[in-house]
């Protein structure tokens, strides 16, 4: 495909793995400004559906996973990518970016700070990208993960 930004490598050779490396460079470039959202419908979603040498199907398959992300339990994170910045404060020092993958040593970290939260009330401490949800009186907390 020819265009503006010439030949990609995505166009001459479309692949699911590629489609979700677009979907992750559009994310985190949407992270430092909120107007690049628009990257992925005006360059992902025509370069997949573009792609030649793949059906429809094939397509739509590279188009979710382009998109998707993953809200995923802090159990079950190791080896996942971190599809947002990890971050406790104080210091604010990232643990994690965008991309990286976790690693048993960052759960056990969050695991712990779960617990100091639980056992603390009142002093919890902030992790930016660990979301703390509460439904029927449990509290759960998750990480935004690439599918």
């Amino acid at each position: 495909m020819r265009g503006p930004l010439g030949e990609t490598a995505f166009a001459r050779a479309p692949r699911v793995r590629g489609a979700v490396l677009l979907g992750l460079a559009c994310g985190v470039a949407a992270l430092t400004r909120t107007e690049l959202t628009l990257l992925f419908p005006l360059l992902v979603l025509p370069l997949v559906l573009r792609s030649r040498g793949s059906d429809l199907r094939s397509r739509l398959r590279m188009l979710v996973a382009a998109g998707v992300v993953l809200r995923t339990i802090e159990g079950r994170l190791v080896e996942r990518v971190c599809a947002d910045q990890v971050t406790p404060y104080p210091p604010g020092i990232p643990l994690l970016i965008p991309g990286e993958r976790f690693n048993a040593t960052i759960v056990r970290y969050l695991k712990f700070t779960r617990a100091f939260n639980e056992k603390f009330p009142g002093f919890e401490t902030d992790v930016h990208g660990l979301v703390k949800d509460r439904q029927n009186g449990a509290t759960r907390y998750y990480v935004d993960c690439v599918a």
